[in-house]
């Protein structure tokens, strides 16, 4: 078989920088911390317990049968895995190589009680907490996006498009960015500039999430203003929407959207059909239409769409991604993982069925460090799993890896000279 870390790739679908650590950095940094930082990870969960067991005895009405216990529960969870000794296989479950068959699912899916939350807990209150001397939390997030960019190239990834932060806005001065905000912002635009030039052959730019509320068109000009007046607009990489999942697109973010493409800025990782257990269960489950979601995406204007794997249930919507040129954002393990699939009749995944309707699709790994993968990436595993799980042959993989750079905002040079490589991988001999 083919080695697939030679498989020139872009990666496309990635939540920085809790979600793309290296596995060995996450167990450096538990290393560091002591009894005093320990305390302040534990804090907030403390309080949290507090505020509910408060609520208990005042009689406080629950917004679902059993929510208070169910809180109490995580809470004294999380506090139980911060008490030495730390255990990195406690904290983030354990590695997880590729394998023949697709994976256990995490208990709790994606529902609320999903361990996958915890794991997230975890690595937020580790970086929240980093030592000053070691730079602070940025200095963790600048080891973060260096390391990230590093290990690309044992992936054979020469181009990322990863998700950061949101802008926040001032509230008496909607349209003006918070200076602590953009701070965080400018450490971000030097960690990248600083891991392409140690780095040359990688590319990296972020996707920001669409503002929203009554005003995000004024949000929306303020953030490509930033990009701008940065001299950094080739940083900028796209905008998208993450979180949990609604109809109601255009309604929500409409005016932004629309904003950022007459500004020529791409509409991407556009989390829509990824599965009911993507709406939190915050919608009846035979309310849900992930289809209907994906095509409110590509109305939107969407030029990839984040899972997007509810498509395959309806052969007018694949048919629409087809005609359209939209690019799914497919993350197998994640899928797996959150209980998106198994697909019904004992299918292990969608993909097959969206590639044989001819809908573009890439891989990606969308929370690599949180799924048990032993880098930021993730991405190999996701073709050693396409491989190996769905049977998918060089060529379709292949085809997803084109797919990747076809639909990335690297430039065009970088772009042809990946496609290339990609022919000269096919026509090698397979060892």
């Amino acid at each position: 078989m083919r080695p697939l870390q030679n498989l020139p790739k872009a990666h496309l679908h990635l939540h920085s920088w809790q979600a793309t650590l290296r596995r060995a950095t996450v167990a450096e940094w538990l290393l560091e911390c002591d009894e005093e930082r320990l305390h302040q990870m534990t804090s907030a969960a403390q309080q949290k317990l507090a505020d509910i067991r408060q609520k208990q005895d005042e009689g406080v009405q629950e917004t679902r049968p059993g929510e208070f216990q169910s809180d109490i529960d995580k809470y004294e969870r999380r506090i139980k895995a911060l008490t030495p000794p730390l255990s990195l296989d406690l904290l983030l479950g354990q590695a997880l190589l590729a394998d023949d068959l697709a994976p256990v699912s995490l208990r709790g899916g994606s529902g609320p009680e999903s361990e996958i939350w915890d794991r997230q807990f975890f690595l937020d209150v580790l970086m929240k907490t980093a030592p000053e001397s070691r730079g602070g939390t940025s200095g963790y997030e600048r080891q973060a996006c260096l390391q990230l960019v590093e290990d690309a190239a044992s992936e054979g990834i020469c181009w990322i498009e990863t998700a950061f932060k949101a802008f926040q806005f001032l509230d008496d001065e909607p349209q003006r960015i918070e200076e602590k905000c953009a701070g965080q912002w400018r450490d971000a635009l030097a960690s990248r500039r600083e891991a392409m030039e140690a780095f040359p052959g990688v590319g990296l730019a972020f996707v920001v999430p669409c503002p929203k509320g009554k005003f995000q068109v004024d949000q929306a000009r303020a953030i490509l203003d930033f990009f701008t007046t940065e001299g950094e607009r080739g940083a900028l990489a796209g905008i998208g929407k993450w979180g949990r999942e609604t109809p109601g697109l255009e309604d929500e973010l409409g005016p932004a959207l629309s904003f950022f493409k007459e500004q020529g800025v791409p509409i991407v990782m556009l989390h829509a059909g990824e599965g009911y257990g993507a709406t939190g269960q915050k919608l009846p489950f035979e309310a849900y239409n992930g289809a209907s979601h994906v095509e409110e995406a590509v109305a939107a204007g969407a030029l990839r769409i984040g899972h997007g794997i509810e498509a395959a249930r309806s052969q007018a919507t694949m048919d629409l991604l087809r005609e359209r040129q939209v690019c799914l954002e497919v993350c197998l393990y994640s899928n797996w993982l959150l209980d998106m699939a198994p697909w019904e009749d004992g299918v292990s995944h969608p993909l097959p069925v969206l590639l044989a309707s001819g809908v573009p699709c890439c891989l990606a790994a969308d929370d690599p460090t949180l799924m048990g993968a032993g880098n930021g990436h993730g991405l190999v595993r996701e073709y050693e799993g396409a491989r190996k799980v769905l049977k998918l042959t060089d060529q379709q993989l292949a085809d997803l890896a084109r797919c990747s750079i076809q639909f990335s905002c690297m430039p065009s040079v970088s772009k042809e000279r990946a496609l290339a490589g990609i022919d000269k991988w096919l026509t090698e001999e397979a060892p």
